[in-house]
């Protein structure tokens, strides 16, 4: 029964005939005294209980129904951007195909003029390689006389680079250096005849220094008498000599080894 088909019926149809069936057990429950009124209760039975899976039928394809329709919401959810963004992918396939189209035409019209500016762009090159071949110039190689060198010239050279080597490092190093010491003490030897040239010069430390005339006067030579107050210097008492006969004091060392 459950897997024939059935027309769907609404329910308010639905709920009459249960009324009606109640109805009709209502009667034959009058009538039960009759042998027929209990093969038409009976009958009876049978198409309550029919309806009765007939409603669960319907109550699952709903539920199923429902279920299909939130599938189909959520893909569709999904689905949106995308198809919107293929939409967009096929305008755009469109407008470069027909870019593509247009472009085609204009080098089909403009191909014959573009190949004829290609052929006589390629002739000019020729020609001018031509000419540039024609007009190089042609040197003629003449054979140079190369003056004799001196046989001298490489002794001497020779020698002065032995004597260069035989010299010590050493003595190179002062010759290489001397140009530079020069240079750095001209500048400093300026700038101090600059800064002490006004002092005068020097006095002469070898002549024996003037007495001084007066208390707090003196001659306008400054004197200088390092050392003259000083008391005489004693000569150093002599060392002891090496070849002392003393006792030498043992030591700790000494008296562990039994010496």
């Amino acid at each position: 029964m459950p897997n024939d088909e059935y027309d769907i019926l609404p329910r308010n149809s639905i709920e009459r005939l249960k009324a009606d069936l109640d109805n009709l057990k209502a009667k034959t429950n009058e009538m039960s005294s009759d042998s027929g009124n209990r093969e038409v209760i009976g009958s009876i039975n049978e198409l309550k209980t029919s309806i009765n899976n007939l409603m669960g039928l319907f109550s699952t394809a709903a539920e199923e129904m429902k279920m299909e329709e939130a599938e189909h919401a959520g893909v569709e959810k999904k689905l949106g951007p995308l198809s919107r963004k293929l939409d967009t992918l096929i305008d755009q396939n469109q407008e470069i195909a027909k870019g593509l189209v247009v472009i085609a035409d204009m080098i089909k019209e403009h191909f014959p003029k573009i190949e004829e500016e290609i052929d006589s762009w390629s002739k000019k090159k020729t020609s001018w390689r031509n000419e540039e071949k024609e007009e190089e110039p042609k040197f003629i190689d003449i054979p140079t006389k190369r003056p004799k060198a001196d046989a001298s010239q490489p002794m001497v050279s020779q020698q002065n680079s032995s004597a260069q080597s035989a010299q010590p490092q050493s003595f190179q190093q002062q010759n290489s250096q001397q140009p530079f010491q020069q240079q750095a003490q001209q500048p400093f030897q300026q700038q101090s005849q600059q800064q002490f040239g006004s002092l005068g010069p020097m006095p002469d430390f070898t002549q024996s220094p003037q007495p001084q005339q007066m208390f707090g006067q003196s001659n306008n030579q400054p004197s200088f008498n390092f050392g003259s107050d000083l008391p005489p210097l004693s000569a150093p008492d002599p060392f002891p000599s090496l070849n002392d006969t003393q006792p030498k004091k043992k030591g700790l060392f000494d008296k562990l080894l039994g010496k």
